[in-house]
């Protein structure tokens, strides 16, 4: 009964992906220390934290392939999510301290930094950011996967850092030698600061997103889809009345219908309730595994 999700895509990209962002950290630390910029060298720091949230996205990944276990019965579709706050948190967490990093390099003077290989190094950090942000979106779309969505906004995040970057330093190449130059010892702090701010939100939303799944939030869309789809079946069949109860977590989808039927309902046959679940399923348009659906029908009104 259990269908397998395609894992080999999934997987290979975030083995990809674990591959790029090592490269990019260590060659991240290595510029930053190099030409005395506190902004590369966080953001180098920045990729190595996402190579070891990337391995336990990558962990979590092949659990959701495995068979349901009488320990987790229900699978390991709540690790996702999880997964998904863990990591989302950490990256709120790096952005708030690159903000207080800026402020405290403001307040000191400013530092004195080689902008030239600044640009060339972060030119070439953001056009391999946004190819793997492109490149991690479209799976994570097609396999409808939170773990490939918190990687590819994370490469997204990564990118964005250094246009940034590249944008300040090409002007503190372009003030060097003019009446401005006084300021260019700011333009690294400042850059790391506005980085920071501007880009907090990205982790902020995926971390909203994924708490709602960790809470079995009822999603509106599903819920009212659920009560929808009920209502004309209450009227097409004469049941009496139903409740409904929807979760989302990570990528599967919970629903829980009961259904009261009256005390002279006469079921001839167990393929005729059948008939009914696949009817439902089929006007939700929802299919094992990606939704987790039982429908019960009952002539005791306590068990609605």
């Amino acid at each position: 009964m259990h269908e397998k999700l395609k894992p080999t895509s999934e997987q290979a990209a975030l083995k990809l992906s674990i591959l790029v962002t090592a490269l990019t950290g260590l060659t991240g630390v290595a510029a930053g220390l190099a030409i005395g910029s506190r902004a590369i060298l966080f953001d180098g720091m920045y990729s190595f934290i996402d190579v070891m949230l990337t391995f336990g996205a990558l962990t979590v990944s092949k659990l959701l392939m495995q068979e349901p276990t009488l320990r987790f019965q229900f699978g390991y579709w709540h690790l996702e999510p999880l997964v998904g706050v863990i990591e989302s948190a950490i990256l709120v967490t790096v952005c708030v301290y690159a903000a207080i990093n800026g402020l405290q390099g403001l307040t000191s003077g400013g530092q004195t930094v080689s902008y030239e290989i600044g640009v060339v190094w972060a030119a070439t950090m953001f056009v391999s950011g946004m190819a793997m942000a492109i490149y991690m979106g479209r799976l994570a779309r097609l396999q409808r996967s939170i773990l490939l969505t918190v990687d590819a906004r994370g490469w997204l995040l990564s990118a964005l850092l250094s246009f940034a970057l590249l944008v300040a330093y090409g002007i503190a190449v372009v003030l060097d030698g003019s009446a401005y130059s006084r300021l260019i010892p700011f333009v690294d702090p400042i850059a790391l600061l506005c980085m920071s701010l501007v880009l907090f939100p990205i982790p902020l939303k995926t971390l909203v997103s994924a708490i709602r799944d960790v809470l079995e939030v009822a999603p509106k869309d599903l819920d009212q889809s659920v009560r929808s789809v009920l209502d004309a079946l209450m009227v097409e069949r004469g049941f009496l009345r139903y409740s409904s109860h929807v979760a989302q977590v990570g990528r599967v989808r919970f629903i829980e219908i009961h259904i009261l039927v009256g005390a002279d309902f006469r079921v001839e046959t167990v393929h005729a309730v059948d008939a009914i679940r696949r009817e439902v399923a089929a006007r939700l348009g929802v299919s094992w595994p990606q939704a987790w659906l039982t429908v019960d029908l009952t002539a005791d009104p306590e068990w609605v």
